[in-house]
């Protein structure tokens, strides 16, 4: 249906990104030199735990006869949760300590990610913000995520 796919495109695309700072916050690693592979590892659990926070705040968006989701409830959804967990999980990539030999595509992935974040507004179509998320997923893939590239 329309409203599965738009959920799964908001989902999986979202090197996503609420509602749970404090969960999100406490996964960052602590100081210190990670492997790329122990950063990917980390980064993607941010993801996936900002994928699921956005998966359940948007089972609360209701959807129209023609399967989208009302205008109203599409603007709330995207201002106060999305935009929210989008600058969390900015916050918690930024913590979480990445190898040098891949700090400029993390800085620059970051980077996009946030330009999405700043992007959002209560104007703001689905296809608006999915093009504007595409860098971010691009940059992301780029790195080797998973969960956040999806």
């Amino acid at each position: 249906t329309a409203r599965r796919a738009w959920l799964y495109l908001a989902v999986t695309f979202a090197v996503t990104f609420f509602v749970a700072s404090g969960p999100i916050a406490a996964q960052a690693a602590p100081a210190g030199t990670n492997s790329v592979k122990d950063w990917r590892a980390q980064v993607d659990a941010l993801c996936t735990e900002s994928n699921a926070a956005i998966t359940q705040a948007y089972r609360a968006v209701t959807i129209g006869s023609d399967g989208e989701p009302l205008p109203a409830e599409f603007s709330t959804f995207m201002v106060t949760q999305l935009q929210p967990n989008f600058s969390q999980l900015v916050a918690a990539i930024k913590t979480t300590p990445a190898p040098k030999k891949i700090r400029p595509k993390v800085k620059m992935m970051v980077k996009k990610l946030n330009k999405t974040t700043l992007f959002i507004s209560p104007t703001i179509t689905k296809e608006e913000f999915l093009k504007s998320l595409t860098p971010a997923g691009q940059a992301a893939v780029g790195l080797g995520l998973t969960v956040c590239a999806q």
